[in-house]
């Protein structure tokens, strides 16, 4: 909760008197007022999340104004890093699931020409794809990977650059380590025969 309404009081600072930026501020102000104390009546648990997440991932999309992204997108990586904001995306196309529309937002953030904004999205990433409760698959991981390799070898900051080249790593080093273990796992479940079971032996 302390999370959530730091990014909100940051998310609502950033709209200022914007007049584009009222229906925001507005979502801000009243989570910040009513929506924190937990689930109304009627209202689940996964319900008030995704509406706790609804303002942050708004935020993320107004990349025109780094001030208002770059908290969105923090508090987004803090609700994951923390464990709070779990799911997984499907294994094909992009899809709207609550997972899949907080990874679309963030990648999108990268197009960002703002350094700040630029590292903040690879903090997110390399958080999202690492996280062993958000789990991208398919298209979204796809992207996600497309944009830190763009940030690279594309962005004018030699601190992004870096950033993102180091975070690849750590990333495909997460992602190939994942695979050996699902592999061996489903090499471990795999029926015993009588064909594999003479052939260990005369290997033993």
């Amino acid at each position: 909760q302390v999370v959530v309404k730091q990014g909100l009081d940051l998310v609502l600072a950033g709209c200022g008197r914007r007049w584009d930026l009222r229906p925001l501020g507005a979502i801000c102000r009243e989570l910040l007022d009513n929506g924190l104390k937990g689930p109304s009546e009627g209202q689940s648990i996964e319900d008030l999340l995704i509406r706790v997440v609804e303002p942050f991932v708004m935020g993320a999309q107004v990349t025109q104004v780094p001030r208002v992204v770059e908290p969105s997108v923090s508090s987004l990586h803090n609700l994951v890093r923390l464990g709070v904001l779990k799911g997984e995306t499907g294994p094909g196309a992009v899809e709207q699931s609550p997972v899949a529309k907080v990874v679309m937002a963030v990648v999108r953030c990268g197009e960002s020409t703002d350094e700040s904004v630029q590292l903040v999205v690879i903090e997110a990433l390399t958080c999202f794809i690492s996280s062993p409760t958000f789990l991208l698959h398919g298209e979204c991981l796809l992207r996600a990977f497309r944009i830190m390799f763009n940030l690279s070898i594309g962005s004018s900051s030699e601190r992004v650059a870096r950033a993102a080249g180091d975070a690849l790593k750590v990333c495909l080093g997460k992602i190939l380590g994942k695979a050996a273990a699902d592999h061996h796992a489903a090499k471990a479940r795999e029926p015993c025969t009588p064909e594999a079971a003479a052939g260990a032996a005369g290997n033993g």
